[in-house]
């Protein structure tokens, strides 16, 4: 057993009221065809998740507009699809010497031979780290040393 409610062209208009309930197959079909012509004529809700800053920001521009707020961020939707698409390519400054990006997207330092870190155990390395972390926490702090 199952129910699907159909809606009318004026109940569309109408925010979608709805005007007939079936529980037959036949009838069921016909009644689904009736919420694509729904969908394709703009009568589609749809949940989105924003940031609450953004959804504030769009509630004032409503309020100033004196619109509606779905109003208001459709109106934003499609002056930002109709606008051209920006290349997003940054020119970026080249890396310095001895670092590089892997394929993974990590920076990789590379070491010359001679480098004192070359010839530290993995524990001293660690310790110079903390060491490191250290001295810029007490800096940030504006704790002398």
């Amino acid at each position: 057993m199952f129910a699907v409610t159909a809606l009318s062209d004026d109940a569309q208009a109408a925010n979608a009221v709805p005007v007939k309930t079936s529980t037959h197959l036949s009838e069921a079909v016909h009644l689904l065809d009736g919420k694509l012509v729904c969908w394709l004529y703009g009568c589609m809700k749809t949940t989105l998740d924003l940031p609450d800053d953004l959804v504030q920001r769009i509630k004032i521009r409503a309020v100033q507009a004196r619109k509606p707020l779905k109003r208001v961020v459709a109106d934003l939707l499609v002056k930002a699809l109709e606008a051209p698409l920006v290349s997003t390519a940054v020119e970026t400054e080249p890396l310095p010497t001895g670092l590089e990006i892997n394929a993974r997207g990590f920076p990789v330092i590379r070491c010359r031979p001679d480098a004192p870190a070359a010839q530290m155990t993995v524990q001293q390395l660690i310790a110079l780290e903390q060491q490191a972390f250290a001295a810029e926490d007490l800096s940030r702090g504006g704790i002398a040393r």
